[in-house]
């Protein structure tokens, strides 16, 4: 008995979306929903255990790109 099995199912990488906003940024149009860095926090804060929000709030590895955000 031989059993085949077929998905036709396309899977976009969460990078794809990303890029997509970036790219359009680009060109001017900014996202239909607004970005508030104050309350992405507080619902972090809320919904992350503590070990990884202070991963993540540090800067998530090197910090590089915190230092960049900050400054910038």
């Amino acid at each position: 008995m031989q059993l085949s099995v077929c998905f036709d199912v396309q899977v976009t990488a969460f990078g794809d979306y990303q890029l997509e906003i970036y790219l359009a940024g680009l060109q001017g149009v900014l996202p239909s929903f607004p970005m508030a860095f104050a309350e992405l926090e507080a619902r972090a804060e809320r919904a992350l255990p503590p070990s990884v929000l202070s991963y993540v709030a540090g800067g998530a590895g090197s910090e590089h790109t915190q230092r960049a955000n900050v400054s910038a």
